[in-house]
């Protein structure tokens, strides 16, 4: 039996209920996603994923969980998630009124309230299926300058080298911001706020 089919199998059990249609849905790029219908006629959004990283799909959950926490913008419900697929409620699409833009920016305004005491994240997680790191080292916790170098620049440059994409002009211009990081990015001091870490159009819809 092929693992998609162990899949399958696996929600019908756990829905108490037969899988009676899978469609495919468009949008992403690096998971398979379906529609799905039950014999009652109840849909759910399926995501599956045999190849990356076995938590990634539970670090999504959390990640929208704690987007929800913060009560100002719809947020598709978790039904189940494992190693391979991620289980969502559906959400049908709906048309942008005249104000979308200015309604979403006056929503995430309210979700960046939703604060913390130290910046980062109880876990690190994933932008697409490239690792993030979110905790943050001792000098990270309370600036947010010390958190943004080491954390995200610093980390992708050195994937970047890693992979053989640096040469010694990159690693020359990259010491320079280094050293210029404070004065760049010479802020009075913000609360640590929720941010969605991947905010595409390919990652919000209208309902």
């Amino acid at each position: 039996m092929i693992l998609k089919e162990i899949i399958k199998n696996k929600i019908e059990s756990y829905l108490n209920e037969k899988i009676v249609s899978l469609n495919a849905v468009s949008g992403g790029c690096i998971n398979d996603a379906k529609n799905i219908t039950t014999e009652s006629g109840k849909e759910y959004f399926l995501k599956i994923n045999l190849h990356h990283p076995p938590d990634m799909f539970r670090k999504e959950a959390n990640g929208l969980n704690e987007i929800a926490k913060s009560k100002v913008i719809r947020v598709p419900k978790i039904i189940a998630v494992n190693n391979y697929y991620i289980l969502l409620e559906v959400i049908k699409p709906g048309q942008k009124k005249k104000t979308f833009f200015e309604d979403f920016g006056r929503q995430f305004a309210m979700m960046h309230k939703y604060s913390n005491n130290e910046f980062g994240f109880y876990e690190n997680n994933y932008i697409g299926s490239t690792p993030q790191l979110n905790i943050p080292d001792d000098n990270g916790k309370n600036n947010w300058t010390s958190f943004y170098f080491n954390q995200r620049l610093l980390y992708q440059f050195k994937l970047a080298e890693k992979n053989g994409f640096v040469n010694e002009e990159f690693r020359k211009i990259f010491a320079q911001l280094e050293n210029k990081i404070n004065l760049i990015l010479d802020i009075e001091f913000e609360s640590p706020s929720l941010l969605h870490g991947d905010l595409w159009s390919g990652n919000y819809m209208v309902d």
